[in-house]
């Protein structure tokens, strides 16, 4: 299908942090099979927050979970998952304080850890684990934010996942650098979604 090779396209050149041309294959998707998956809304939604506009954002990421996923692809990530973690990750991290929100950034993030099962790429179970840990610090929850993001690690280093790589570094190091804002006190701004 059509939807599936411009949605997977999208998705892999996110990663590689080729975000005009992802954003391209996000649209191409969604105009071959609107309003029928989240999958592209959710990828969408995670370009429009790199790039900072919010507000566009959130709106896909509700889209993404209204539409939620295939049914026919069982081994995909969950759109739902990943927009409650985007959204979650969007009121904890912002660089607009007018989008943040500590008290709705725990509470999704802490919903798309529950709902991780959904995830089948090591990259998003991660991603949404440090979002928790985010959404903790973003809350003044510093000892909780420490204790999460130490559990991310472990996770990642048990699963063989330090060295899966993200747009300019890997995993592993992006942990430990917001491990050591956590640590100092300081809540994270901007970043990846």
């Amino acid at each position: 299908m059509v939807f599936f090779a411009f949605s997977s396209r999208c998705e892999f050149r996110i990663w590689e942090g080729q975000y005009d041309a992802a954003l391209e294959d996000c649209n191409d998707s969604i105009r071959a099979m609107s309003d029928q998956y989240g999958d592209a809304y959710a990828a969408r939604a995670r370009i429009f927050a790199i790039k900072g506009r919010y507000a566009w954002a959130l709106e896909e990421f509700d889209l993404a979970i209204d539409l939620g996923g295939s049914r026919s692809a069982p081994g995909a990530n969950n759109p739902r998952v990943i927009a409650y973690g985007g959204k979650a990750r969007i009121f904890a991290t912002s660089t607009d304080p007018q989008f943040r929100d500590n008290d709705r950034a725990v509470k999704f993030a802490e919903k798309a850890v529950g709902l991780e099962k959904g995830l089948k790429t090591p990259a998003y179970r991660i991603l949404i684990r440090d979002t928790l840990a985010a959404a903790y610090a973003a809350a003044g929850r510093f000892d909780d934010a420490v204790k999460e993001q130490k559990k991310t690690i472990t996770m990642l280093n048990e699963n063989g996942w330090a060295s899966v790589t993200y747009s300019d570094g890997t995993l592993l190091e992006m942990l430990n650098k917001h491990l050591r804002l956590f640590e100092e006190r300081k809540p994270l701004r901007g970043g990846i979604y």
